[in-house]
């Protein structure tokens, strides 16, 4: 992959060439290999290095700006503020599994993984901006 990603660095080999690249025997005992076994590698090879980085920079913003929001809004009712809280770090804690994941193969072939990436993604991001409301 790396060698892949130093021959085209900028605008990759397009995504699913990883394994149509890959010759056969070049690793001994692995006859084909679909894809780098790292999401952010795998990403760089097929989509470029602008793409990968531009990619983790849109998901660091968004996790950053949620975490911000959230540690900055003051609390109106103290148990709603705990309960959201407590959400909040459940779907962060989900994503950062996934990301944790993703060092050691590619979410995107998993439909399930995926899919708990993106809803984890979209729950700590949606939990994070969420101004908690008074019932009174």
């Amino acid at each position: 992959a790396g060698r892949y990603i130093q021959q085209r660095r900028l605008q990759g080999w397009g995504r699913g060439s990883y394994k149509r690249m890959y010759v056969p025997g070049s690793i001994p005992g692995y006859e084909n290999i679909n894809h780098a076994h790292n999401f952010w590698v795998t990403l760089a090879a097929e989509a470029g290095l602008p793409t990968a980085i531009l990619f983790t920079v849109i998901i660091g913003r968004l996790c950053y700006e949620a975490v911000r929001f959230h540690i900055q809004q003051p609390s109106i009712v103290q148990d709603q503020y705990s309960q959201d809280q407590y959400i909040f770090v459940g779907y962060g804690l989900a994503f950062l599994g996934v990301c944790l994941f993703s060092l050691f193969d590619v979410p995107l072939f998993e439909a399930r993984i995926n899919v708990m990436c993106w809803l984890s993604l979209a729950g700590f991001t949606a939990v994070g901006i969420l101004k908690p409301t008074s019932s009174y």
